[in-house]
């Protein structure tokens, strides 16, 4: 354990946001009571997939730049706790626990991964909130994390607009890097939450017109 672990288990011990109990931000008992998925969902309707090998429906394909949505568990009460204390007060700590989770049950893919993707921020959101969820949550699963997307122009929160405004709020905000290469690529897009699919698409949207050949999604919680 470094000085820096020491200073906080000292002055800034955890303490599971549910039951209180000292340790975790989310103890074992606690983190049962979340509703998991054991199966990945179409993108699109959300619906369940009867095949092991494709993992969006045939007919959604046409509305759709990712290939399958793997999420952990149920965007509910809990799970929104857990992400507000994250991103917007700062116990940010908890990406450690949340990435573990996501790990352990998708710890493998039934297809080989070339790059996992963190959904970026913009410049002005960053250095407001200090570090981006998805891209620790990306390197503490510890795939092939590599930053390949940037977010050129700050949007309104998604969470604050109606679902229909959210496609065209993130519109052309997103860019791949110059150099980079994803040419045939198989890329997982790692974030947070998914609820109406609008930035993961967006994402995919342009690794999808850059030339890669399959991008899916993992999220720790899904609406």
């Amino acid at each position: 354990m470094n000085i820096m672990s020491i200073f906080q288990e000292i002055f800034y011990p955890k303490y599971c946001f549910f039951c209180f109990k000292k340790g975790r931000h989310i103890c074992s008992r606690c983190l049962n009571k979340f509703v998991y998925y054991d199966k990945p969902s179409c993108p699109i309707c959300k619906g369940v997939l009867r095949s092991k090998k494709c993992f969006i429906h045939k007919i959604c394909m046409r509305h759709s730049y990712l290939d399958g949505l793997f999420t952990v568990v149920h965007y509910d009460e809990r799970a929104k706790t857990v992400l507000k204390e994250a991103k917007y007060h700062f116990a940010y700590n908890v990406l450690d626990e949340i990435a573990k989770t996501m790990k352990i049950q998708y710890n493998n893919f039934p297809f080989a991964v070339d790059y996992a993707v963190p959904v970026p921020l913009s410049k002005a959101r960053q250095n407001w909130r200090g570090f981006n969820q998805a891209e620790i949550l990306a390197r503490k699963i510890n795939w092939r994390s590599r930053e390949i997307l940037q977010k050129e122009k700050h949007t309104i929160a998604q969470a604050k607009l109606h679902r229909s405004k959210r496609l065209l709020n993130l519109r052309s905000s997103f860019k791949l890097l110059q150099h980079v290469e994803v040419q045939n690529k198989t890329i997982v897009i790692i974030d947070d939450v998914c609820t109406t699919g609008a930035t993961l698409q967006e994402c995919a949207k342009v690794l999808k017109n850059s030339g890669a050949k399959k991008v899916f999604a993992l999220v720790f919680a899904k609406d």
